[in-house]
């Protein structure tokens, strides 16, 4: 379970592509202070499971269902990502409980409008196929 809001920008730094999954490696030091092998951690709201890490940089791979699914396959080296880490039971919850990743569909954005502290997007997608799965 996440919570939303986006804890840290990460970074890009690396994508292999390998029998239809990719591996990504991203700097987002923020996140690993306590990180552990086999935690999770969202990444653009998709949860992707740290394979390895250092004190900036961590591993994940995304599998071909969930490159189908989700706007990681867009991805290339040097973008920005949304890093957020699971939330822990004793932990205050600022934002609303999210259950993360888990995503049926990818959409491309039909239109969106800049407001002043506000954005406005609108999806390709019709909302009766966002939840199929689960």
């Amino acid at each position: 379970m996440y919570s939303g809001l986006v804890e840290t920008i990460g970074t890009v730094k690396k994508i292999t592509h390998n029998k239809g999954s990719s591996e990504f490696i991203i700097t987002a030091p923020a996140v690993l202070s306590d990180c552990k092998l086999g935690d999770s951690l969202g990444v653009n709201g998709t949860c992707l499971t740290v394979e390895k890490f250092d004190e900036k940089d961590f591993q994940v791979t995304a599998v071909p269902e969930t490159l189908r699914k989700t706007n990681l396959i867009y991805l290339s080296e040097g973008a920005p990502v949304n890093v957020e880490r699971c939330l822990q039971a004793s932990a205050r919850v600022g934002g609303h409980f999210f259950y993360c990743g888990h995503g049926c569909y990818a959409s491309r954005a039909s239109h969106g409008s800049i407001m002043a502290r506000n954005s406005r997007l609108y999806l390709a997608t019709a909302y009766r196929l966002l939840y199929t799965i689960g």
